[in-house]
């Protein structure tokens, strides 16, 4: 398992690259899309998120959304 700089640093780097799992990026865009806690492409961690940039989280294989939902 990657630590969570790792995952990060994959996410950025997907996200600059435009590379990442297609099928993973296209599921996980959606449910944070409708998220109680997305805003702005953030997940806002006064709202029980954990702060991260969504377009790269998601391309991040080994990351997991902190609401459980991926």
């Amino acid at each position: 398992m990657i630590n969570k700089m790792g995952q990060i640093v994959e996410g950025f780097k997907n996200l600059v690259l435009n590379e990442g799992d297609k099928e993973l990026i296209a599921f996980r865009a959606p449910i944070c899309a409708s998220c109680e806690v997305f805003e702005n492409n953030m997940c806002k961690r006064n709202k029980g998120g954990c702060g991260c940039y969504i377009p790269a989280k998601i391309r991040s294989r080994d990351s997991s959304c902190p609401k459980g939902k991926w």
